[in-house]
């Protein structure tokens, strides 16, 4: 996925494809926690305002250009597949009835389906109705270009399309895909916790060490401090080479936080 700048109206329709809209309000609140974060945390360290104005809008850049898109896409990627997830299972619920025709049941859960996928799940509908095989095909495959990462989700809709053509459910078939789509949820929501666990886990250390350097200097006394460390070359180059350690820990912490799919984990 290559990296790019987001402009409000993009975060606004990614948001908006599950949730709320992504408001001003929103974009100046994420921007704001970074920038007092490190101002507040290059200052306790160098004790230079305007070293922590720097420092402060450089976070700010990082958080528009980098971790605001990551965090939204991430967010849009877990409601979108959630949703497919209960569309996968009430689906097939429903035609465990045997009375019940593929493309009746699939009339029926559009009303349990929202957000994009909702808006999805009616343009199908709507191609499919007096369609022709070939079209019915047509329709299946334009469907799925939104959902290529998900390959048991394109694998389910394949069968979906079968048996709107053939006339045959292969129920058999679809609660397995169903049983192995949960099980890819459940291994997804398992990776998701253990970042949300190292996330946590990263911010303690960070902290720990801000409070380390807040004891050090209060030991020390603030002017001795400053003057025989914050303010030499010496503090200069160690203050410097530190927080670039943190920002390089953090980097490699965020590029591991990116990607949320888990097909290529054997269940």
């Amino acid at each position: 996925m290559a990296r790019r700048r987001y402009s409000l109206d993009e975060y606004t329709a990614l948001k908006t494809a599950y949730g709320k809209p992504y408001t001003r309000k929103d974009m100046f609140v994420s921007l704001m926690k970074p920038f007092l974060f490190i101002c507040m945390y290059t200052y306790l360290l160098a004790y230079y305002w305007w070293l922590s104005l720097i420092y402060g809008v450089g976070a700010v850049v990082y958080q528009y250009y980098r971790i605001n898109t990551l965090n939204i896409k991430r967010e849009y990627e877990e409601r979108a597949f959630n949703e497919r997830n209960k569309f996968i299972n009430n689906l097939t619920q429903i035609l465990t009835n045997p009375n019940t025709t593929t493309l009746d049941g699939l009339i029926d859960v559009k009303d349990r389906t929202e957000g994009e996928f909702n808006n999805d799940i009616t343009v199908l509908l709507t191609r499919l109705s007096g369609a022709t095989p070939t079209k019915v095909h047509e329709a299946f495959e334009k469907f799925k270009e939104r959902y290529e990462s998900d390959v048991v989700f394109l694998q389910y809709i394949d069968q979906i399309e079968t048996a709107i053509i053939d006339g045959r459910t292969n129920i058999e078939m679809l609660k397995d895909l169903r049983t192995f789509h949960n099980e890819v949820k459940k291994k997804r929501d398992h990776f998701i916790r253990l970042k949300q666990v190292r996330t946590k886990n990263f911010k303690t250390i960070v902290m720990i060490l801000l409070v380390a350097v807040f004891v050090m200097t209060v030991s020390q006394g603030f002017e001795k401090y400053i003057t025989t460390y914050a303010h030499t070359p010496f503090g200069w180059v160690a203050n410097n080479l530190f927080l670039a350690c943190i920002f390089l820990v953090f980097r490699g912490h965020l590029k591991k936080q990116e990607d949320d799919e888990v097909m290529e984990i054997d269940l």
